[in-house]
């Protein structure tokens, strides 16, 4: 994936719970997780939550994220972001969440 063609929105941190503005309502369908594994692989497992103009809700769920994880979802319009971590085995730092709008249809261009 080149993940600059599409980002949206990116941000870093430390801890159990990142949140991302993404400045109004933006379509999204998939976000894109690096975890800082210098001292090792901490996330055990995390939730992806999106806010729509209705509340949160559920976009990914995973066991880990390790060097680099992408999750993929059908598109949805949110203003925010958040990365839950659930459980780790230490402190998370995240050197990127980062989110990217639908990738055009074939034949687009």
């Amino acid at each position: 994936m080149d993940t600059q063609e599409a980002c949206i929105a990116e941000t870093n941190g430390r801890g159990a719970h990142i949140q991302l503005d993404l400045g109004g309502p933006k379509i999204i369908d998939r976000v894109l997780l690096v975890e800082d594994t210098r001292r090792g692989q901490n996330v055990r497992e995390y939730v992806v939550e999106g806010r729509g103009f209705s509340g949160w809700t559920e976009l990914a769920r995973g066991a880990d994220i390790g060097d680099e994880k992408t999750d993929c979802f059908d598109p949805v319009t949110v203003l925010k972001i958040r990365l839950l971590v659930k459980q780790s085995s230490a402190r998370p730092i995240i050197r990127r969440l980062a989110v990217f709008a639908p990738r055009a249809e074939q034949g687009d261009a």
